[in-house]
């Protein structure tokens, strides 16, 4: 399944009740993924280019999100809900998968396979806030990687934390 082209969305992120304390979308369980790791990275590839009428099925964003920072070995006593898809140093989890599209900014909360509204930016479409990527203005979906370098436990200093973010 090829997901590069699909960067587009549904209607996918319902009215939210109270205003105070939004309510998480739940995502669907992800989907079976078959292809093969090398036949994955031979069609790995970028595009610039979108297509208008196609859109991102729900399946098919709980599965690259899950594919992101998804839990795979589910243990509820672990703190952050089990072992994920991607390694963190010292179990920190610096790095957060947000969502944002004209729907606003979500948070990809992997423990519970949702999409929480983030904080200060939740009814902002940041697409338009990329500098130099015009592209992505016009892509209707954009998935981003942020890192929180503040999780860090307390004996990694300050500044190596930004080089254990990128393991």
């Amino acid at each position: 399944m090829r997901f590069a082209a699909a960067l587009s969305v549904i209607s996918l992120f319902s009215a939210v009740a109270d205003e105070t304390k939004p309510a998480p979308t739940s995502l669907p369980k992800p989907l079976a993924l078959e292809m093969s790791l090398g036949d994955a990275l031979r069609a790995r590839g970028s595009t610039r280019a979108f297509d208008p009428v196609r859109k991102l099925a729900r399946e098919e964003l709980g599965t690259i999100l899950w594919a992101a920072n998804g839990v795979t070995r589910p243990d509820p006593a672990h703190p952050q809900g089990g072992k994920r898809t991607a390694p963190a140093a010292f179990e920190a989890y610096v790095v957060d998968v947000l969502v944002t599209s004209e729907d606003g900014t979500f948070v990809y909360s992997p423990r519970d396979h949702t999409l929480v509204p983030h904080a200060t930016a939740g009814k902002k479409d940041l697409r338009a806030e990329v500098p130099r990527s015009d592209w992505i203005k016009e892509a209707p979906l954009l998935v981003m990687l942020v890192a929180n370098l503040d999780r860090y436990p307390a004996q990694v200093r300050a500044e190596r934390r930004r080089d254990y973010s990128h393991a």
